[in-house]
Parts: C-alpha cells; sequence; structure tokens
C-alpha cells in the first residue's frame, strides 16, 4: 500500500497529537502543525516521516507558508484533518465580544485558512481528503453552553460548498 501524508493541525495535544500518532505507526508521513512545534517533537520524536511546522491557523500567511513546507518535504497532502479548534464554555451572555471573536477566528476561519492553502494542490493532482472535526457541543446538549461552543458548527457550510465543487473536480472526496 502506497504511503500516504498527512497534514494534521493542532498537532501538539489531544486529538491531533494522538492522530499523529496512529499515522506514524501506520507508516505514513505527517505534516504535524501546531503554534509550538517543539512540543510536538518532543510528544512524537525526530523520525524521516514527520515534519513539525509552526502554525497559528488564524495567520493566513502561516498557512500558506506551512503548505510550501510540506509540499517541499513531502511532496504532496493526501490528506487534510482540520482539528486546530477553540471552545468557549459558559452562557453566550457571559462570552464576551472578543471571546467569541477569538473561537470564530480559530474554528471558521483558521479551519478555511489551511483548506485554501491545501486545496490547490489536491486540485492539481485530483486527489485528497479532507477531514474537518468540530465540537462535541453541536452532539451534547450541555447546560450554560449556548451558540458560543457551536461556532465550529458553522464550519459545516462553507465546507460543503469546497465539498461540491471538489466533486466537479475529482472523485472520490470526502469531507466530515
Amino acid at each position: 500500500m502506497k504511503s500516504l501524508v498527512w497534514f494534521i493541525t493542532g498537532a501538539s495535544r489531544g486529538f491531533g497529537l494522538e492522530i499523529a500518532r496512529a499515522v506514524l505507526e501506520r507508516g505514513d508521513a505527517v505534516v504535524a502543525a501546531a503554534r509550538d512545534p517543539k512540543v510536538v517533537e518532543i510528544a512524537l520524536g525526530q523520525r524521516d516521516k514527520l515534519l513539525s511546522v509552526e502554525l497559528d491557523v488564524t495567520d493566513e500567511r502561516q498557512a500558506q507558508a506551512s503548505v510550501r513546507a510540506a509540499l517541499a518535504r513531502f511532496g504532496q497532502i493526501d490528506v487534510l484533518v482540520n482539528n486546530a479548534g477553540r471552545g468557549l464554555l459558559g452562557a453566550v451572555e457571559e462570552a464576551s465580544a472578543e471571546e467569541i471573536r477569538s473561537v470564530f477566528a480559530v474554528n471558521v476561519d483558521g479551519l478555511l485558512n489551511v483548506t485554501r492553502a491545501v486545496l490547490p494542490s489536491m486540485r492539481e493532482r485530483r486527489s485528497g481528503r479532507i477531514l474537518n472535526l468540530s465540537a462535541a457541543g453541536r452532539i451534547w446538549r450541555v447546560a450554560r453552553v449556548g451558540r458560543v461552543l457551536r461556532y465550529k458548527v458553522r464550519s459545516r457550510g462553507p465546507q460543503r460548498s469546497v465539498a461540491g465543487r471538489a466533486a466537479a473536480a475529482w472523485d472520490p472526496c470526502d469531507y466530515h
């Protein structure tokens, strides 16, 4: 089986780190994107199939640069895992406008920044998968959690739009 190249955001802890670990154990290559790539290197060690890149998903230029580094090292990106995200627990009236903007910037704008950076190389190859992880708050109705935590869910509209356009360019393409 051909080795795949995975680009994983939010790879320094939680699901991102565990996905990166599992992908490396499977024998695939990983571009582990995190605000502090040294944390990833400490957790996963130095490996030939691991590239740790600095990425704050809210920074579009950094997203473009990290994708360029991934393509320079591995030549392609087969799977994009948009895992980076932020939650905010509490009632809507308890959250400041700045806190809400910050959640939206990471969970929606950040997802779109990275997706826009990766998509051209996938379109060129007519191949690729994009997995968008979202908040459990959408599934579980938690008391005191209003619309604030649900901003990651807002990414589903743009993701469906991208899925439709990408499907016209290549098949198959999965958006989760």
